[in-house]
């Protein structure tokens, strides 16, 4: 895995949401290539029976359908928070969205819940459908200062002294970051899954770098991921998936708080909020105009926040599970729509916007994500490259050294905080005005091209995320207060993988795979039922079973917590392998090794079984004569273990073979 996966089917590091259960997949055929019969059966396990959520027109509570279908408006109880909080009364159009729950212990019958989608007080309803896909080992801890390097150069990270912030606790902040994931706002009770904190950290470690107490950006959470594998809730340890229902709640609770924390305060903070999760538009909603009400529930959650000033920054999502599916996921894939309007907010019953002379104003920022060396991030989704692109392959930030991830979530992060940033020396500004700085001190990839935009526009070439030229460009502007000029980060280089796959190399191989694995004749199929060549040692079988993979297991199933090989890498066909600690009791059945080449041609390698560990590294060397003839373009790692299978990229520190 990358980060974890984060599909928000009715709601942590990647969200998936459905556009039906059972009872209609039928009717949306034409979203998605998966045959209906396959996807009512995805559907089938991810949805919740006894939960669903409508739309209704009329203005009164939500009423109760039948015996025992109890209603209750959405954003009242969405979340702990606002169901025993006493907040204000939900406005406008947020106030016609209801959960409807089913209160007794046999569950309903397809004849009840056809009942319920059948209401005439109900004008579009659709299930609750859980989908979520939201350290130490001595790799990391050996290269981890090497990486963080590579890391700060290609975001352009300022340093505190960059920044030119007083000694002593003299600055208010004045931008609210809030990240919207698995992590709560009690720092001090562990998380169950720690990816929310990780995009927090990586995003004070940009906008606020060596940990300044001084920082003009207060980073705050709020659990938009709170479900465990049993489907219970904990918003105070959060939870390892979450549901659209909670992903709308979760949005609107943010701009509550919000609101709370700036009643004293004569001039609001600037909020932005960091969405680095996602769900696949194309099979479960949100593309269509006519979309399920728990996806649409979620996008006026985020029109509520943007007519509120806020700034919605988002992740395009790394390759998934389902077969035949591209472009990004949502939210993200709503850069295509405009931010609302004044006359929209009127019509939702939301505040008039701020006026807002961005040149560029879509309702969410998508970011896309970029490897060590800046070409695309292994992993990366057909047709889902944004205007915006940012460092996300094998980050390691902070101090204490935290990541060795890799996804799209770590992008949106860096965008997020860059926004932030600049946000706070330029506070007049709105958000459409940031992402402009944002993009222009952006540094240009021509290499990349735009695969989507906001409609209507010209898709712009895309940039990559450079805090310090962000900065910079903002601070060009008359009378600004700014840090002093010239920021000694502008002289910052490009950051070179050389020293670190010199490293790599230096590290003595200890195991030598037979000299020959020979090719399989298509003996195993993969997921989307495609033959698959496999080289294994002689005398030895391939493990066709890590091709087969069931999407929905990731759907209703918690993901690990952490990657379990972070920092493994490939250099001049020898493998550096290390186990992250929290896979150390785990048994290792099988290993397995894919590459691939410039060309788009294909190397599985079946390692068989070694014994990995988090206290000491292992190198294996592939045979030469098995090795792709030209330029490897990217790598994975599949560990099969007694924990859930996972793949990883690996670091691939240098594209040729030997």
């Amino acid at each position: 895995m990358n980060v974890p996966r984060i599909l928000i089917m009715a709601g942590g590091l990647c969200t998936a949401t459905i556009t039906g259960c059972v009872l209609d997949a039928e009717d949306s055929d034409h979203l998605d290539p998966m045959p209906p019969v396959e996807r009512a059966g995805v559907i089938e396990a991810v949805c919740d029976k006894t939960v669903h959520i409508a739309r209704r027109n009329a203005d009164t509570d939500c009423p109760p359908m039948g015996q025992h279908w109890i209603g209750e408006q959405l954003f009242d109880v969405g979340s702990d928070w606002l169901a025993n909080s006493d907040h204000a009364p939900v406005p406008g159009a947020l106030a016609h969205f209801c959960r409807y729950t089913w209160d007794d212990e046999e569950a309903p019958t397809t004849e009840q819940r056809i009942g319920l989608y059948n209401a005439e007080e109900i004008d579009s309803i659709s299930p609750s459908c859980q989908a979520v896909s939201g350290q130490s080992d001595v790799l990391t801890d050996t290269f981890g200062l090497q990486m963080r390097t590579i890391f700060h150069a290609n975001t352009g990270r300022p340093s505190s002294s960059d920044l030119g912030l007083p000694e002593t606790g003299t600055n208010e902040a004045n931008v609210t970051m809030l990240v919207i994931d698995s992590q709560s706002g009690n720092l001090g009770v562990a998380a169950t899954s720690k990816h929310g904190r990780h995009m927090g950290n990586i995003i004070s470690d940009i906008a606020c770098p060596d940990d300044d107490p001084t920082c003009r950006v207060d980073v705050r959470y709020v659990v938009g991921l709170p479900r465990l594998g049993n489907g219970t809730t904990n918003y105070t340890n959060g939870g390892w998936v979450g549901t659209r229902a909670d992903i709308a709640a979760a949005i609107y609770e943010g701009i509550r708080r919000w609101e709370e924390g700036n009643a004293t305060r004569e001039v609001p903070t600037r909020l932005v909020m960091n969405f680095s999760l996602g769900w696949e538009g194309m099979l479960f909603g949100g593309l269509e105009d006519d979309m399920p009400a728990s996806v649409e529930a979620v996008r006026t959650a985020l029109e509520f926040a943007a007519c509120h000033g806020a700034l919605l920054i988002g992740s395009t999502g790394n390759k998934g599970d389902f077969c035949g599916v591209t472009g990004p996921l949502l939210p993200a894939a709503w850069e295509t729509r405009p931010a609302p309007d004044a006359d929209r907010c009127a019509e939702l019953g939301f505040p008039a916007p701020p006026i807002d002379n961005g040149t560029y104003r879509p309702l969410i920022h998508a970011v896309g994500g970029l490897d060590l060396d800046l070409g695309p991030m292994p992993g990366s989704r057909v047709g889902a490259t944004p205007r915006l692109m940012a460092a996300s392959s094998h980050v390691v930030a902070g101090d204490p050294l935290h990541g060795g991830m890799t996804g799209t979530s770590l992008s949106a992060a860096v965008a997020s905080a860059a926004a932030a940033l600049v946000w706070s020396y330029q506070p007049l500004l709105e958000a459409g005005e940031v992402m402009d700085l944002v993009y222009a001190g952006g540094i240009a990839l021509a290499d990349h091209t735009t695969d989507f935009a906001l409609a209507h526009t010209t898709p712009a070439a895309p940039h990559r995320v450079d805090a310090c030229q962000a900065l910079h460009t903002a601070c060009t502007a008359p009378n600004v207060t700014c840090p002093p000029m010239p920021l000694s980060c502008l002289e910052t280089e490009p950051a070179s993988t050389t020293e670190l796959a010199n490293d790599f190399a230096a590290l003595a191989p200890d195991v030598m795979l037979e000299s020959s694995l020979p090719k399989l004749d298509s003996s195993c199929v993969d997921t989307c039922g495609d033959p698959v060549e496999i080289r294994v040692a002689a005398g030895t079988s391939a493990n066709c079973a890590a091709f087969v993979i069931d999407p929905t297991e990731h759907l209703v199933n918690p993901t690990p917590d952490s990657i379990a090989c972070p920092t493994c890498g490939l250099r001049d066909g020898v493998l550096s392998l290390s186990l992250h600690s929290d896979f150390d009791d785990e048994t290792i059945d099988n290993v397995m090794v894919h590459l691939v080449d410039e060309a788009g041609t294909d190397y599985h390698y079946d390692l068989g079984t070694i014994n990995l560990s988090s206290t000491e590294y292992t190198t294996v060397t592939l045979p030469a004569d098995e090795l792709p003839v030209g330029d490897i373009r990217e790598g994975h790692i599949t560990i099969d273990s007694s924990a859930p299978t996972t793949t990883d990229p690996l670091l691939v520190l240098e594209s040729s073979s030997p």
